[in-house]
């Protein structure tokens, strides 16, 4: 943790001043990143949107934790997503359609709908990461079949 006391009054006082250890083993790329994130003034600090966008945090990110814009913006609704929805909340598929139409995000029917749908994207996201793997592990050296002629 870069803010540690025992004394909770100093824990503060060392947070609020926004300093803290360094340690030298850390990537150059990965200081610049913590130190945006811990900046003190609110203003100058990263945003999700810094943080996602910098290059050490998108280093060996899997693809499944960047939607695809076109993914985001589709208009086509899952039928089984408001099935399930409509059996845990029991609501009608009607009452699912209007909420989904109001699109208030702090409805619980929304969001309901649309966690199981990016579960479902994700999900099928690392199933095809797996399936590549795995026909990557098992595929035999490229010299292997050059041995062969």
């Amino acid at each position: 943790m870069p803010f540690d006391d025992d004394n909770v009054q100093l824990l503060f006082k060392k947070i609020r001043s926004g300093i803290f250890p360094i340690p030298e083993t850390l990537n150059p790329s990965v200081v610049d990143l913590l130190q945006k994130m811990l900046t003190v003034d609110p203003v100058r600090r990263a945003t999700i949107k810094d943080i996602r966008e910098h290059d050490w945090f998108k280093i060996n990110l899997p693809d499944y934790l960047f939607p695809k814009q076109c993914e985001e913006s589709t208009n086509i609704i899952d039928l089984d997503a408001i099935q399930e929805v409509c059996e845990k909340f029991g609501v009608t598929e009607s009452e699912m359609h209007d909420a989904l139409l109001v699109n208030d995000r702090h409805d619980q029917l929304v969001i309901a709908y649309h966690l199981i749908i990016d579960n479902k994207r994700i999900w099928n996201e690392a199933r095809k990461v797996e399936i590549a793997d795995f026909f990557a592990a098992s595929s035999p050296p490229h010299s292997a079949f050059l041995s062969l002629a």
